[in-house]
């Protein structure tokens, strides 16, 4: 498993950006229970930018 750049070994694999509601819940319910994740939910498309960019800039 790779961790991510800086060292701080939290695992980062994929950013997912899902629109509905009831698909995220069928893709959460597939994974194993040991998947860390986080949930954001953007109003809008500069919201979710700026998540992204945090989220990479954390990274």
């Amino acid at each position: 498993m790779e961790t991510s750049p800086n060292g701080v070994g939290s695992p980062v694999s994929a950013i997912l950006v899902i629109d509905d509601d009831r698909q995220f819940v069928n893709y959460m319910s597939q994974l194993p229970e040991y998947v860390g994740y986080s949930v954001h939910k953007a109003s809008n498309e500069e919201e979710l930018l700026a998540t992204v960019n945090e989220f990479i800039a954390a990274v």
